[in-house]
């Protein structure tokens, strides 16, 4: 089966949890505080390879009072393992 979007459920998230991946990645101040998993967070999932891909993250902007930057923070769990990834929307 090829990788399709996650709809997050109970047992999707014990197996992964993926609230606590989502608060030690994200800069969202209202996530941490509340230990709330996001509506508009983007998963896809390929439960035959027990891999997944998610965006956690878009980078602020320095310059510029609540605004964000194309850059954003995606993780990659393959093999249990992590992998952080910064990509540059163009």
């Amino acid at each position: 089966m090829a990788f399709k979007n996650a709809i997050i459920d109970d047992r999707l998230e014990k197996k992964y949890s993926f609230v606590d991946i989502c608060i030690k990645h994200t800069n969202d101040w209202y996530l941490k505080q509340h230990h709330k998993f996001p509506y508009d967070w983007y998963i896809v999932i390929d439960e035959e390879l027990d891999c997944w891909f998610m965006n956690c993250m878009y980078f602020d902007d320095p310059e510029l009072d609540h605004a964000e930057l194309n850059k954003s923070l995606w993780i990659l769990y393959y093999k249990g393992e992590h992998i952080r990834l910064s990509l540059i929307l163009i």
